[in-house]
């Protein structure tokens, strides 16, 4: 099953969904559901919004460093 996810702003009560080139489908499911949004400003880009989260310093990436290297080496014993 192909599934489209678009926002889309309303424009004289109605939305316009283009469909790629190939979709065959003779009917579909349409859901609406209204953005709810507290301000205005949204990020656009991913990196908009990783740039905004904190970040880790050195000592944070070596223990996660550490834990990785121990789940690779970690052995589960077969019953």
């Amino acid at each position: 099953m192909r599934v489209i996810r678009e926002i889309k702003r309303i424009k004289d009560k109605k939305i316009v969904v283009d469909l790629p080139e190939g979709f065959q489908a003779k009917e579909v499911e349409v859901i609406i559901l209204p953005i709810v949004c507290k301000s205005k400003k949204r990020p656009r880009k991913l990196s908009d919004i990783l740039l905004k989260w904190p970040s880790l310093n050195r000592k944070e990436i070596e223990n996660i460093k550490g834990i990785q290297y121990w789940l690779r080496e970690w052995k589960v014993p077969k019953s």
